[in-house]
């Protein structure tokens, strides 16, 4: 094979996990595509999709913000890369080294059920070297966790969270206020999902982005916190001690 030849299979390889995230976070605005994204990438699953829910027509990038835009547009089927994602990760992502404290998620909470599927494909993307995919893949989580209290519970159980908080503070602005988005998603649902988020840590990093030169993120860190903080005395102590308030 030619040198061109070897580097086209990488670039083929990048295009098919831009467009498959890409894909993903603008389904996952639409009620209806909810459950099919849940079970489309679980092994054996068989849901039946109408072609016209799939229509490159109906999927045009522009609906997702620009700043988490590609420079490659979308012009697959969702069903295709989701199997050929399949195909590449085997449904396994390498655990990602955290610093201590931080694998204190209350996992024991949540039932095992959602921890495969789309969530796992995502929770890989957010480890991608190109920082597009992973902001991409950040409000594609979101976007899920917001539509029910299972899909939050996904999240936590597929250890989601604690990869978040670890690159909060390293990433640029997009990926915090994408991974702000995820936090706050998640919280909103419940005291014990909002103590999931409280027990990774994410408290000190969220004020942290509240000091944030992008007013984008101070906003996002900000909603997030209030999520957290209005299920009970208990969480808004928390939010207090973290040093929110000041």
């Amino acid at each position: 094979m030619s040198q061109r030849q070897v580097l086209q299979v990488f670039e083929q390889y990048q295009k098919a996990r831009t467009q498959f995230v890409q894909m993903v976070a603008e389904l996952a605005t639409r009620p209806q595509n909810i459950e099919t994204l849940q079970n489309a990438g679980e092994p054996g699953a068989r849901t039946p999709v109408a072609p016209r829910a799939l229509s490159p027509r109906r999927l045009r990038p522009a609906a997702l913000p620009v700043e988490l835009l590609g420079s490659r547009s979308v012009g697959t089927g969702v069903r295709k890369s989701i199997h050929s994602f399949q195909r590449v990760f085997g449904g396994q992502a390498e655990r990602v080294k955290l610093p201590d404290g931080c694998g204190r998620c209350a996992l024991s909470l949540f039932p095992s059920s959602l921890h495969t599927g789309v969530m796992s494909l995502l929770r890989t993307l957010l480890l991608d070297v190109v920082p597009t995919i992973q902001q991409t893949a950040a409000l594609a989580l979101g976007r899920l966790a917001n539509y029910n209290d299972d899909l939050a519970e996904a999240v936590v159980k597929c250890d989601i969270l604690p990869q978040l908080v670890y690159s909060l503070a390293e990433q640029n602005r997009f990926y915090k206020k994408a991974a702000a988005f995820v936090l706050r998603a998640v919280g909103k649902h419940s005291p014990q999902l909002a103590q999931a988020i409280v027990d990774c840590g994410a408290l000190d990093t969220l004020v942290i982005c509240l000091e944030d030169f992008d007013p984008g993120v101070k906003e996002a860190a900000a909603w997030a916190l209030r999520y957290i903080a209005r299920h009970n005395a208990e969480l808004s102590q928390a939010v207090v001690d973290a040093g929110a308030v000041p």
